[in-house]
């Protein structure tokens, strides 16, 4: 193979120009999903006439509004594409303003911003085609004929995505269909009349009016009558169906819905034929070849940076392979390049996910016990993570942003699973303020040493007692607060969750109040927040282990288990929290100190609760005792307050 060029710190500069990510998949999406909601929210926007829903006015509404939902489920999926559906989605609000709430002037602007941005994307896309065109060698790659026919194939997965999607429209078209001749129907044979409403029903969706003193039942979708009022009524001459004229039935719901399973289905479809494109093109034409740093970001995606500039991630991939392949790397291969399959390549240190954890050397839990305490958290902003990042690569197909190139580490080929990608990093966060990626071996990033620098600093003015009062004035605001929160949460006595009942009692009462309140539907959803309010609560301030005279109880969501201190063999400790064995099993317990539940009770360190744990395993001797499962105190502080929320939404809805 021709070999390919190194891609150096300043061809990285010259080739990296891109509308940030966050702009396409983040911002502009929820911009189009606030203007969508006010739409249809605000008054003038949520109810509509007869008339309006004859003229075809409500129908273009719930069009728009769903072909602005589907485009913001595209921006998710796939940005460059999103970005001129919001476009679309602007000037269709500007020709056609779905409701008198939200002027013609917003939905201009959103348009505008829209295709600006992808205008300027578009232009920084092909930018980067032509430095890499310039720069770079076009190399065919030479795949296996199994990794061809892996990147051939059509996927599954997404094509269902898009089946499932076509399929969903056929019983709401039907939907529409029924509700809109049944209304046409209603409105062809009824009588208009005005009446005055003598009682409201407790839902607020039915009331009873007195038309021509004849009581009719009136139904209302948005507007909420009162007794005594006189609204306009349309019934017919029988009195078997009625509404109120000035709050039609609106048959166009499934249309937003309609509209955004087409979206979906067609993106799905065209996905699909984009890749299968792509991968044609790059096995048959080819594509330039780049000889980069990697290193593994996550458990499936690489970094890729310059030769001479590993701190600086020019892109990330996701990477697939042959299932003989993935199947060869669990038996003792070296598995993904750079260790993506959650090695290093060696065997020394590979991790077998299938084996059980009382299998594990004590180096293995504590590496485990590293990636939960990292689990969750997105890896740019990990400044001090030191991952190796000295492994070699090439990479054929990395024109530009977007596209799906091939990777090859030690002569074995992988493809990508997914369009490569910047690293996600919003503007207000530490990692959009800094370029951070994977460290060399010895590098320190940035921020750990303007950290260090921060905090030497404080210890020269105040002293060694100024470590425990660092000035955390260079966090983020939001880190702050969040930081806050977590304190005065794990601090707080267990009673308090618990006489906190009685508020979401009262909370609930008034709430849920007719006419306005919201209903059986909140309640359920509301009831699966406030359990996890509750129960999140007690869990935060709640250590997570106890000493007890039985053994040694360890603290869930759910339940909690005491382990016979005769099952208990060892305590290992790191920097992110304590691995406990047991005679058959190991588990951990991630610590990060003033945000993360107390280890043990008095909040000692890490250190210090081994030391306990240790002393009282020791001091307990070989007695033993069988486990014993109980509910959890959080569970039963989510319980009380879904039992509160229930009782005082029933005591005023039935």
């Amino acid at each position: 193979m021709i070999e390919p060029t190194v891609l150096d710190d300043a061809l990285a500069s010259r080739w990296v120009r891109r509308v940030p990510v966050w702009t396409t998949r983040w911002l502009l999406p929820l911009a189009t999903l606030v203007v969508g909601i006010l739409a249809i929210s605000l008054p003038g926007g949520e109810v509509w006439t007869a008339a309006q829903v004859a003229d075809g006015t409500a129908q273009r509404s719930a069009a728009l509004v769903g072909f602005a939902a589907g485009a913001v489920v595209v921006s998710v999926w796939r940005p460059a594409w999103g970005v001129w559906l919001v476009a679309a989605t602007g000037a269709l609000g500007t020709a056609w303003p779905p409701s008198v709430a939200v002027p013609a002037a917003w939905w201009a602007v959103l348009g505008l911003v829209a295709a600006v941005v992808g205008v300027l994307d578009a232009a920084a896309a092909a930018h980067q085609r032509v430095v890499a065109r310039s720069s770079g060698m076009v190399v065919v790659p030479d795949v296996d004929d199994d990794l061809r026919r892996l990147m051939l194939r059509p996927r599954v997965g997404v094509l269902a995505v898009g089946v499932v999607a076509l399929v969903g429209v056929a019983p709401l078209t039907g939907l529409y269909h029924h509700d809109l001749t049944s209304a046409q129907e209603f409105r062809a044979a009824a009588v208009h009349g005005t009446g005055t409403v003598t009682k409201v029903d407790d839902d607020g969706f039915w009331f009873d009016a007195d038309v021509d003193g004849r009581t009719i039942r009136v139904s209302e979708n948005s507007l909420s009558a009162s007794v005594g009022d006189e609204v306009p009524v349309t019934y017919l001459p029988d009195g078997s169906r009625a509404e109120r004229t000035d709050d039609a039935f609106d048959p166009t719901g499934p249309l937003v819905a309609i509209a955004v399973l087409l979206l979906v289905a067609v993106t799905a479809f065209l996905v699909e034929l984009d890749r299968r494109a792509r991968a044609h093109r790059l096995l048959r034409n080819g594509g330039v070849a780049w000889r980069v740093a990697v290193a593994p970001s996550s458990s499936s995606r690489l970094d890729v940076a310059p030769l001479d500039a590993p701190h600086r991630v020019v892109a990330q991939l996701a990477l697939t392979t042959t299932d003989e392949r993935v199947d060869g790397a669990r038996d003792g291969a070296a598995g993904g390049p750079g260790g993506i399959d959650g090695t290093d390549g060696s065997d020394e240190n590979e991790h077998d996910d299938e084996r059980p954890t009382s299998e594990l050397s004590d180096h293995e839990l504590l590496a485990w016990l590293r990636d939960m305490h990292r689990e969750g958290e997105d890896d740019e902003d990990d400044e001090d993570w030191h991952r190796p990042s000295d492994t070699e690569a090439v990479v054929v197909g990395l024109d530009a942003l977007g596209d799906r190139p091939v990777v090859q580490v030690d002569g074995a080929w992988w493809a990508s699973r997914f369009p490569a990608r910047e690293r996600m990093s919003l503007p207000w966060s530490a990692a959009g303020r800094r370029a951070r990626g994977p460290l060399a071996p010895g590098m320190r990033s940035e921020g750990a040493v303007e950290r260090e620098r921060r905090l030497d600093a404080s210890l020269s003015e105040r002293g060694p007692a100024g470590r425990e009062h660092e000035d955390p004035a260079g966090e983020p605001r939001s880190v702050r607060v969040l930081g806050v929160a977590a304190r005065v949460l794990r601090r707080t006595p267990l009673v308090v969750p618990f006489a906190v009942a009685p508020i979401v009692f009262v909370a609930a009462r008034w709430l849920f109040a007719p006419p306005d309140g919201p209903g059986w539907v909140a309640l359920i959803g509301g009831s699966l927040g406030t359990a996890a309010l509750g129960g999140g609560w007690v869990e935060r301030a709640r250590p997570r282990l106890r000493i007890t005279r039985a053994g040694l109880r360890t603290t869930g969501p759910f339940v909690d288990r005491t382990i016979a201190w005769a099952d208990v063999t060892r305590v290992l400790t790191s920097e992110d929290g304590l691995v406990v064995r047991t005679t058959d099993d190991a588990f951990g317990v991630p610590f990060v100190p003033d945000v993360s539940p107390p280890l043990l009770a008095g909040d000692p360190d890490v250190t210090t609760a081994a030391h306990l744990l240790e002393e009282a395993r020791r001091g307990a001797g070989q007695a033993s005792g069988p486990s014993a499962t109980t509910p959890s105190l959080a569970a039963l502080a989510g319980l009380a307050w879904v039992a509160a929320l229930v009782g005082g939404a029933l005591s005023v809805l039935l």
